[in-house]
């Protein structure tokens, strides 16, 4: 399992339609399984899960990002999961890391491309 948080100021449908779109970019094999908004006052929950074939390690990894929005400020989480063999002991080539820093580079490229 990989985890990554950040605080990013955005519009959270901005972000969101960001995300999705780099996620769903950074390789053939990535599909976006579900995803969902809600929204409860001021503040917006966009949960989105996605799950990616790697074929180094014929195995697949999901990547579920969370975005929570209120006005211009986001939080974002992402976390990794899967990606390994094993029935008992789950070993990991790396797969949910990778899935993972596609997240955190896009997040740093945003910030970038707003300054």
């Amino acid at each position: 399992m990989a985890k990554y948080e950040r605080e990013i100021k955005a519009r959270g449908s901005t972000l969101a339609s960001y995300l999705d779109e780099g996620i769903r970019a950074s390789g053939l094999s990535v599909e976006l399984v579900d995803s969902s908004a809600q929204r409860m006052g001021d503040v917006t929950v966009r949960l989105f899960v996605y799950d990616k074939y790697y074929m180094r390690t014929s195995s697949r990894a999901a990547l579920t990002v969370q975005i929570i929005a209120n006005g211009e400020s986001c939080y974002v989480t992402a976390i990794g999961a899967g990606g390994g063999n094993g029935s008992f002991l789950s070993f990991s080539y790396g797969a949910e890391e990778d899935f993972v820093s596609v997240v955190e580079s896009l997040l740093d490229d945003y910030r970038e491309e707003k300054r």
